[in-house]
């Protein structure tokens, strides 16, 4: 039985990369083409990842259903390893969705920063395997003994209930809350916690200006016009986004930030922020993600989201105030 597993493990190793391959890639397109505001994109991005996902399910079980004997019988000439190695790669083959939509579901609850609630979904899949294996191998609770067919079983079963929670975490937990005056000290002390970390980092970097005009926006508020949005993690605020339409078909985006603590945190608040103004202005066809300052960083940061045009930057200045 031991032999069988570890020959099945290269199968499973197959299916969770290209798993985590599509997840991945699917989480990166949404989140470049709703930063871009390009919707279009947004949704063929999803539709093409889902297809390649099914295509992927598909070609694993065509493989459980005719190339699992000739895989084990190339590889071992012992029967009980061969038989033993065909039922528990059958069944994983032919069950494989269960696996792939697990692993889907926690990459977006990763990709919005919500890695605690991965974790869940993780250890709740692994308790009811650990729970279930004895049951079905040994038969408990009136059930005939399944042997490793059994173990398959149950390892199919805990997927599938990883699968549940991870649809109702992302269903139910959107962690996106929109900014208004009742809220607005909890932006000012994600603001304030983000400075102090930069200057921890950098104590000679000059972020006074910055700070200013966010203090500035969050006091006139009302007045600016101003909109925002507040992710949150577990009850705790850890990124913002902040902006103001510009013109009948644009939004400006004059602050985005996030504190590091949690990967994805930026791409998770401009996913949600562009997701929110695709639903409140379907008018809208741009965000204007403004200035780079000349920092090569944030240059590389605004281009990997393949602009749709460049503005040209003008200045602007009272004759006598000018210098050459």
């Amino acid at each position: 039985a031991v032999t069988a597993l570890s020959l099945a493990f290269p199968v499973q190793n197959m299916q969770i990369g290209f798993a985590v391959g599509i997840g991945v890639g699917i989480n990166s397109l949404l989140s470049k083409s709703l930063g871009e505001g390009n919707q279009e994109a947004a949704n063929r991005a999803a539709g093409n990842g889902m297809i390649l996902m099914f295509i992927v399910t598909a070609a694993f079980m065509l493989f459980g259903m005719f190339g699992v004997r000739p895989y084990y019988e190339i590889q071992s000439d012992v029967a009980e390893t061969v038989e033993g190695g065909i039922a528990y790669t059958r069944i994983c083959c032919l069950f494989i969705l269960g696996s792939f939509m697990q692993i889907y579901t926690e990459r977006l609850l990763q990709s919005t920063g919500r890695t605690m609630l991965t974790m869940v979904t993780q250890a709740t899949g692994a308790i009811i395997n650990i729970v279930l294996d004895p049951v079905f191998i040994f038969g408990w609770f009136g059930l005939p003994a399944m042997g490793i067919a059994g173990a398959a079983i149950a390892t199919v079963i805990s997927q599938f209930v990883g699968t549940a929670l991870g649809v109702y975490y992302n269903r139910k937990k959107n962690p996106a809350i929109t900014i208004t005056r009742e809220n607005i000290p909890v932006v000012a002390k994600l603001i304030d916690d983000w400075y102090r970390m930069r200057l921890e980092e950098n104590p000679h970097a000059d972020y006074h200006m910055e700070q200013a005009a966010l203090k500035k926006a969050l006091e006139k508020w009302n007045l600016l016009g101003l909109e925002g949005l507040i992710l949150e993690n577990d009850g705790e605020a850890i990124a913002i986004a902040i902006g103001s339409r510009l013109s009948a078909d644009t939004f400006d985006i004059h602050f985005e930030k996030a504190l590091n603590a949690t990967d994805g945190t930026y791409a998770a608040i401009n996913n949600g922020f562009a997701r929110y103004l695709r639903e409140k202005y379907p008018e809208v066809r741009f965000l204007n993600r403004e200035d780079d300052l000349g920092i090569e960083g944030l240059r590389k940061a605004k281009l990997s989201y393949n602009p749709h045009h460049m503005l040209e930057k003008h200045w602007a200045c009272l004759t006598e105030d000018c210098h050459e």
